[in-house]
């Protein structure tokens, strides 16, 4: 009787130790990694539309920069 109640105890530590050590470290790595993939998504968003930006910042033609030059007779 009390020979199972020892190993029922050596099981439940040993299932203990196994979420313990291995399971909750994958959930944290999981966490940590989705994490780390948001910020690099939102960081290449921002750098595209910091490019954009200064493409259409080169593209539009500013106002008494340049006077068309015309001969007159």
């Amino acid at each position: 009787m009390i020979s199972h109640w020892i190993i029922y105890g050596i099981l439940i530590y040993v299932i203990y130790n196994l979420v313990r050590k291995i399971l909750f470290p994958m959930f944290q790595v999981t966490k940590m990694v989705n994490e780390k993939m948001r910020d690099m998504q939102e960081k290449m968003q921002e750098m595209d539309q910091q490019s954009q930006q200064k493409q259409q910042r080169a593209q539009q033609v500013k106002e008494g920069d340049y006077i068309e030059y015309e001969e007159v007779k």
